[in-house]
């Protein structure tokens, strides 16, 4: 994986999510997750981005929602903010997509066990 700063990530994908055309409160969401994954990378000593860490970052998240410190869609737009920045630094892009047969088949082998553990195998 290449070497990026996670902040510099972050300006690539909001470039990236603009041809969806979102709305500005969708948008505004994103910039909240990414502030608090940045804030996460801060506090464990990283600027540069790192799946692993963000992994880390969604676990955490996953914790507090079973803990119920956060509510569901908050969970979500926090793993979403993480795939979005995965794929755009894996593709340089981003596409919404429609319904998969398999929605969860592009997720991290972490990802799919998260979606598990909160959703069961549906």
């Amino acid at each position: 994986m290449k070497e990026i700063l996670l902040t510099e990530l972050i300006t690539q994908a909001k470039e990236a999510i603009k041809p969806i055309q979102h709305s500005a409160s969708t948008i505004y969401q994103y910039g909240l997750a990414w502030d608090e994954l940045i804030h996460f990378f801060e506090s464990n000593g990283q600027i540069y981005f790192s799946e692993e860490l963000a992994n880390r970052f969604v676990q955490k998240s996953k914790d507090s929602l079973d803990n119920r410190l956060i509510k569901n869609w908050r969970y979500k737009l926090r793993r979403l903010s993480v795939l979005i920045l995965l794929e755009v630094l894996e593709t340089g892009n981003y596409s919404w997509r429609l319904h998969y047969s398999d929605a969860n088949a592009c997720l991290s082998t972490e990802m799919k066990q998260l979606h598990v553990e909160i959703y069961g195998n549906t």
